[in-house]
């Protein structure tokens, strides 16, 4: 799975977008964690188009919730796109 506050209009958004839509999805189940507002953007609509298990972690939810939601996906490896920068959840 992959998480980020910049699956919108931003350039981690330009830049995982191919990356992301280029996984053989018939042998792995791909999982992005959007933790940031839904902008419209063609960035976030394509995602959420086309990436069957795009989840929103909303602000308001715990992050304990949100780490017992991505372990009910079955996550075994979660890839945070954001580092330690701006809207990250690190906690």
């Amino acid at each position: 799975g992959y998480v980020s506050a910049d699956f919108v209009n931003h350039p981690t958004a330009d830049l995982m977008q191919s990356a992301l839509l280029q996984h053989d999805q018939d042998k792995f189940e791909i999982f992005v964690y959007s933790i940031t507002r839904n902008d419209q953007s063609t960035y976030r609509k394509v995602l959420m188009r086309e990436l069957s298990n795009f989840r929103v972690l909303p602000n308001q939810v715990s992050d304990r919730k949100c780490a017992d939601m991505i372990a009910e996906d079955g996550i075994h490896i979660l890839v945070n796109l954001n580092s330690h920068t701006a809207g990250e959840r690190n906690a």
